[in-house]
């Protein structure tokens, strides 16, 4: 599987790539800010978290994902501000807390998906100061914890959000294990 994978600054990177070596995923890592790069090559497109690049107030930089988001066929996947992003171009509300939610969540199911492979819930690594309590019509709730949704999906596009950071491998985290499940299950 071939993936590409925007990065709008994110500490994570070395996560990423330690990720898809540990999973044989070929990953093709390019900035936010790099001229456009032809999507046709690549089985899936995640749109990175990020520091410093508040959706509110940076969507001329983010303008080239928007339109990844709004035009691409491609699947795709939002993770941290990738899901802020998503949601707010599908005309989501994105509400900010002062003190900024951080470690291991509990994330319970909302909607059985393949993706949980069972689970009712699990611990997922949080980095963020921006939530969701409700999302528009297009897309769908999968999973919640007490800081908000943490997992959507669109309703008729390959286009998923995940709030938590699955590339942080560790046995606390879950999460990871809930994004390697979403890959079997659509892209493998």
């Amino acid at each position: 599987m071939k993936i590409l994978l925007i990065d709008n600054h994110t500490k994570h990177v070395q996560d990423w790539k330690r990720l898809a070596k540990e999973n044989n995923l070929d990953l093709v890592v390019v900035s936010c800010a790099e001229p456009e790069i032809s999507q046709e090559i690549f089985d899936l497109i995640i749109l990175s978290g990020g520091t410093g690049l508040p959706v509110t107030r940076s969507r001329d930089v983010l303008k080239k994902e928007i339109e990844i988001i709004k035009n691409s066929s491609k699947p795709i996947l939002g993770v941290c501000l990738g899901f802020e992003l998503i949601a707010d171009t599908f005309g989501a509300t994105l509400l900010y807390r002062e003190k900024r939610v951080s470690g291991f969540s509990r994330i319970r199911v909302s909607k059985n998906d393949p993706m949980f492979a069972g689970l009712d819930e699990f611990s997922a690594k949080e980095a963020h100061k921006f939530y969701l309590e409700t999302l528009p019509k297009g897309l769908e709730e999968l999973a919640r914890s007490e800081s908000g949704v943490e997992v959507f999906k669109h309703r008729t596009r390959l286009i998923y959000g995940f709030q938590f950071h699955p590339e942080i491998i560790s046995p606390e985290n879950q999460g990871t294990q809930v994004f390697l499940n979403l890959l079997k299950r659509f892209w493998c």
